[in-house]
């Protein structure tokens, strides 16, 4: 099932980056890649995760709170977001 197999992929990919897996509430901020200028220099937390197709949207909150789970966005792609380590 090739919509299966795009999303374990993606999600093989950002692990072997990253050496943790892309999940609900890791610390991200945003790429070059990315056109969200209201997301741009900041620190977010993964709020979603969905299906578009053969690729996963991510979607992140607006204040980088770890105790706010409320989606702001939720068409970030796999490239426009990159892992960030905290001390939470």
């Amino acid at each position: 099932m090739p919509y299966s197999k795009a999303y374990h992929e993606q999600l093989e990919c950002w692990e072997r980056c990253h050496g943790e897996p892309l999940q609900l509430g890791i610390m991200v901020k945003t790429t070059e890649e990315c056109d969200h200028d209201d997301f741009n220099n900041g620190i977010f937390m993964v709020t979603s995760l969905s299906f578009d197709g053969d690729e996963i949207n991510i979607g992140i909150n607006d204040d980088g709170q770890i105790d706010d789970f409320q989606t702001a966005y939720d068409g970030f792609r796999i490239n426009e977001i990159t892992l960030v380590k905290t001390d939470h």
